[in-house]
């Protein structure tokens, strides 16, 4: 499990279906109301009390998107500054989400070219390419790729990349936008 604050109210949550299935959630178990799901989600706001000092209390929404291959990712939101007498009490808004786009991040642009290039079978063009924290981020969004061949791009990008948990509204807000469209087509056709 990974924890990453976004801002002062709002933090994110990487957890591989690997975290999940040690906890003793099935994957499917996640969109259920079951409770092994509360008691995971108050193990997750302990951790990310104890890694981040994010404290809980009040109002707290809760966002859960799927990553077909990777895990899910859960963002939590802390609603208005109620008094912290109340912190034992959550009043939770679960909003669930699965999310079919691939970003995979590569250590060197390098990495990218070759992985664009074997691609081509499944990407003629579409995709973007991003920079974050010394990373190139390739982003495929759902509807640029048969969902077919969901499992094949992800199996040619694992080779020289690793899969991203930042979700598509991270990436566009933070990361440098090197190829926002067609980045296959133009990595290949220049590359």
């Amino acid at each position: 499990m990974r924890v990453e604050r976004l801002n002062k109210d709002k933090v994110k949550i990487f957890m591989s279906y690997e975290d999940l299935t040690e906890r003793g959630v099935a994957r499917d178990d996640i969109w259920s109301d079951a409770p092994e799901i509360h008691e995971l989600l108050n193990e997750m706001m302990d951790e990310v009390y104890d890694e981040l000092g994010f404290e809980v209390f009040g109002s707290v929404a809760i966002e859960v998107y799927a990553l077909p291959t990777q895990g899910v990712i859960v963002i939590i939101t802390r609603g208005e500054d109620v008094s912290r007498e109340q912190h034992a009490v959550y009043q939770v808004d679960v909003r669930l989400g699965q999310n079919n786009n691939i970003a995979f991040s590569f250590a060197d642009f390098d990495y990218v070219i070759d992985a664009a290039n074997n691609l081509k079978k499944y990407v003629q063009e579409k995709g973007s390419v991003y920079f974050y924290n010394g990373s190139y981020i390739l982003l495929l969004k759902e509807g640029e790729f048969a969902a077919d061949s969901y499992d094949s791009i992800t199996a040619i990008l694992s080779e020289y990349g690793t899969a991203s948990s930042f979700t598509n509204e991270y990436i566009l807000e933070y990361a440098k936008p090197i190829i926002e469209q067609d980045a296959i087509k133009v990595i290949t056709e220049y590359f």
